[in-house]
């Protein structure tokens, strides 16, 4: 498994996800691993899960240390 953050977070408002860059939410499309989210208060943060090209979202603590990925233009 590859993760790496993606930027999105519920903290504030549990449930709640948005891009933490932009404020906008991301409740229109999600990509959620089965049985994800389920950090509730512990969790805030979100990732990505790739696996072998199969690739999922994913919440965890936001302290963890993971890699990140940059859009290039």
């Amino acid at each position: 498994w590859l993760w790496y953050w993606l930027g999105g977070t519920d903290f504030g408002k549990e449930g709640n996800w948005f891009w933490d860059h932009t404020g906008a939410s991301i409740s229109n499309f999600t990509f959620w691993k089965s049985g994800q989210p389920n950090g509730k208060h512990n969790e805030n943060c979100m990732i990505g899960l790739d696996y072998r090209s199969q690739n999922h979202w994913s919440d965890v603590k936001c302290e963890s240390l993971l890699r990140f990925l940059c859009e290039k233009n």
